[in-house]
C-alpha cells in the first residue's frame, strides 16, 4: 500500500466519495478508509452490510439515539429504511444543525438524492454547510450517475473502483477533469483522486484485517480510538 504515513484520509472538514460497481470492493475500501479516519462517525447502512455492521453498536435512526452512542463508542452504525426518504433526510439536517463535530457514512448515496442532481435539505446541509462545521463526510455510491450533483462539488477526494456503465464514468469524469480514472481496475484495485493538487494515485486491495485491527484498539477509558 506504500507509505503508511501518505495513505487517505478523511480529515474533519473533508468529503470523499467512494464509487464502484458491486463486487469492485467500494464497502470494503471505504470502511478501510473510515478506520484511518480522525473523529466520531455515524455509519448509515441501510444495505445491512455485514462488514460495516461489524464497526460499531448499533443505534435507532434518531439524533437522541445517536448522540447517546456517540457517548459510548467511536462509531455507531444505523440501519434506516431507504424507503422512508424523509426520515432518512430529516436526522442528517439534525444532525448538521446540532453542531456536533461528528463524521457521517453513507453506504448508497442513491437513497439520499433525487432527480436532476438534486437532494433533500439534511443531506444538502451536511455536504455544504458541514465542513465549516468540522463534520467530515464519506458517500459510497454503485450508480453515480444517478446521485446528487453536490456531493461531487463539495469532495475533496473521489475514491474510484470499477464502473460498468458509460453514463457512470461520464459523470465521474465530468466533475474530476480527470480522464486517467477511467480504466477497468481488477477487484478491489482503485484510484484516488485528490482535488486539492489533482493528483491521481492508484492502490491495491486495502488490508482487510486492518479495519478489525483499529477498531478493537481501546483506550484507557475503553473508548474505541483509530
Amino acid at each position: 500500500m506504500g507509505d503508511v504515513r501518505a495513505l487517505p484520509r478523511v480529515l474533519p472538514d473533508q468529503r470523499a466519495l467512494i464509487l464502484g460497481a458491486t463486487g469492485s470492493g467500494k464497502t470494503t475500501g471505504a470502511a478501510w478508509l473510515l478506520s484511518r479516519s480522525p473523529g466520531q462517525w455515524v455509519v448509515l447502512n441501510s444495505k445491512y452490510d455485514p462488514l460495516l455492521s461489524s464497526l460499531g453498536p448499533g443505534v435507532e435512526w434518531d439524533v437522541g439515539a445517536v448522540q447517546d452512542g456517540l457517548r459510548k463508542s467511536r462509531v455507531v452504525v444505523a440501519h434506516p429504511s431507504f424507503y422512508d426518504q424523509s426520515s432518512l433526510d430529516e436526522v442528517l439536517f439534525d444532525i448538521c444543525e446540532s453542531g456536533q463535530v461528528v463524521g457521517v457514512m453513507v453506504d448508497e448515496l442513491l437513497y439520499l438524492s433525487k432527480g436532476n442532481g438534486q437532494c433533500g435539505p439534511g443531506l444538502m446541509a451536511l455536504l455544504t454547510r458541514g465542513r465549516a462545521r468540522g463534520q467530515p463526510f464519506i458517500g459510497c455510491s454503485q450508480r453515480p450517475a444517478n446521485i446528487t450533483q453536490y456531493a461531487y462539488t463539495e469532495s475533496t477526494y473521489f475514491g474510484v473502483f470499477t464502473l460498468r456503465a458509460d453514463r457512470d464514468w461520464a459523470r465521474v469524469i465530468d466533475y474530476t477533469q480527470c480522464p486517467e480514472l477511467r480504466r477497468q481496475r481488477e477487484p478491489h484495485f482503485w484510484g484516488w483522486f485528490d482535488t486539492r493538487d489533482n493528483r491521481l494515485t492508484e492502490y491495491g486491495p486495502v488490508p482487510r484485517h486492518d479495519i478489525a485491527r483499529r477498531f478493537k484498539t481501546k483506550n484507557s477509558s475503553g473508548t474505541i480510538i483509530a
